[in-house]
């Protein structure tokens, strides 16, 4: 049978098949009881779709759940958990045990829709934990019978007025999960004060993604951004200390200043004082792996790092640097087209490969292990003062390549362009019913999928399966990036 009717064959079959099951959804707050608005009018603690049967609170003087149909992400309810931290013992945790163990080695991130609903409340941390049964013989009726597996922390979660999907990777926060037994959700005192949380659709996922870094658009006034500067962690930026010659601000009233949303951020520099740059700077949220290169076994290849900036009054080049966890600039990328900013510019997106680092000759390829933030830096030009805005930082997380046999995160991702569509179809077509794939082919040009650590040195029904999972989806942060798709160009087949 000649490649092209096998590559019909598939794509009748794609055409036809459902995406997989990418995600297992473990709660969406539907299936209970509403909690009614008004105080006088409680829940009956026995009806058998009342919250608290499935939900329990450790401490309930610092915490108390509720469902509520007022605001909620995706269906008709969520959780509401009202949170006194100011209350002894402080903390409080929300968790439900399952009926049975639940395996889910197989996914890739946590995920779950939070938001805080007012700014004027605390500013508390938030965390997020799984569990297994502590003692396998012994019946698990409440907490005490569980054992941790690992838990995620966010940080100042109140402070989200906005719906946020947060992603956390289960492959280096946690365990080996292949009985989870139990999750729960914490909140951990930082001003100890009190206000409310929104949760919604808890679920797992087989694949990671990159996502946004800041967009500013959780901040109402400059205020609160420059407040938010103090937090060394999360999703928040920061204004580094040496920076005492810039002024930053939020961007709210001209559109022309704002790329997307409602916001932006406006620095103001001065480069005719030491040391003769700026800088801004950005810590790594959470739900992005702190490794930035596959060489390490866990990491992901994060392509691109997306800056979003406009100039207004020319000055210097402009430069991204990643720092570690030890304050070092490991990678460091300079604007392509200097010559470019020497006027003021309309808005330009810059695209950046973070593994272009390895092309220097001096690389010693560990500048992507540890990425703890992200610093948007302003070079001396002629030592005078600049003003820039920036908007929407992102990262996307593609799969390694078809060059690549240990493909990654999008496993059907062979020409590395975050999407998986016709162009992927082909060379894995160029792949189908192959023998003996091993290390020196790279196990058949990766088309031999890795299936829990496994591949059978075949391309055959199985990687089939991997590969329809992995159909039309796209990684590109912004979806206007995704299935470019030129069909003027032939097929290799």
């Amino acid at each position: 049978m000649s490649r092209r009717w096998v590559m019909m064959g598939v794509l009748i079959l794609l055409s036809i098949a459902a995406l997989g099951q990418a995600a297992y959804l473990l709660e969406d707050f539907e299936s209970y009881l509403l909690t009614p608005a008004d105080p006088n009018e409680p829940v009956d603690p026995n009806d058998v779709n009342y919250i608290g049967h499935v939900w329990k609170e450790r401490n309930p003087v610092v915490g108390t759940i509720e469902v509520t149909d007022v605001d909620h992400q995706s269906g008709n309810q969520c959780m509401k958990y009202t949170f006194h931290c100011e209350n002894d013992p402080f903390w409080s945790e929300v968790f439900t045990i399952l009926p049975d163990n639940i395996d889910i080695s197989g996914y890739k991130t946590l995920n779950f829709w939070i938001r805080g609903k007012t700014t004027d409340q605390a500013d508390e941390d938030m965390y997020i934990i799984l569990y297994t049964v502590k003692d396998p013989g012994q019946p698990v009726v409440d907490h005490t019978n569980l054992s941790m597996l690992g838990k995620s922390l966010v940080f100042k979660a109140t402070k989200f007025t906005k719906w946020r999907n947060l992603r956390f990777p289960l492959n280096y926060n946690y365990e080996q999960l292949k009985r989870v037994r139990a999750i729960g959700f914490g909140m951990r005192p930082a001003s100890y004060g009190q206000g409310f949380l929104y949760i919604d659709s808890i679920s797992f996922e087989e694949k990671s993604f990159g996502g946004l870094i800041n967009d500013f658009e959780d901040y109402e006034s400059t205020e609160q951004l420059l407040a938010a500067s103090g937090t060394t962690a999360g999703y928040d930026f920061y204004f580094p200390p040496d920076a005492n010659q810039t002024t930053v601000e939020l961007e709210m009233t001209n559109p022309e200043n704002i790329f997307a949303g409602e916001k932006s951020l406006k620095i103001s520099y001065d480069n005719s004082l030491p040391p003769y740059f700026s800088k801004v700077a950005f810590y790594r949220p959470l739900r992005i792996h702190h490794v930035w290169t596959s060489i390490v076994v866990g990491g992901l290849d994060y392509n691109p790092l997306t800056i979003h900036f406009k100039i207004e009054k020319p000055q210097g080049n402009i430069r991204v640097a990643l720092i570690d966890f030890g304050g070092n600039a490991t990678a460091v990328y300079d604007y392509p087209d200097p010559d470019a900013l020497k006027q003021p510019t309309d808005w330009i997106r810059w695209d950046i490969d973070p593994r272009d680092v390895y092309n220097d000759p001096e690389s010693d390829l560990e500048e992507l292990y540890a990425i703890r933030r992200i610093e948007v830096q302003f070079t001396s030009g002629d030592y005078g003062t600049g003003v820039a805005y920036l908007d929407n930082l992102s990262v996307n997380i593609c799969g390694q390549g078809w060059d690549n046999g240990a493909v990654g995160d999008l496993d059907a991702d062979f020409n590395k362009d975050c999407t998986v569509d016709l162009e992927d179809l082909s060379l894995f077509a160029l792949q189908w019913l192959k023998t003996g794939c091993n290390s020196d082919n790279k196990y058949c040009q990766g088309a031999d999928f890795s299936y829990y650590g496994v591949r059978d040195g075949k391309v055959n029904i199985a990687d089939l399966a991997i590969f329809t999972t992995d159909w039309l989806r796209c990684n590109m942060f912004y979806e206007g990036d995704c299935f470019e798709i030129k069909l003027s160009e032939p097929l290799p087949y």
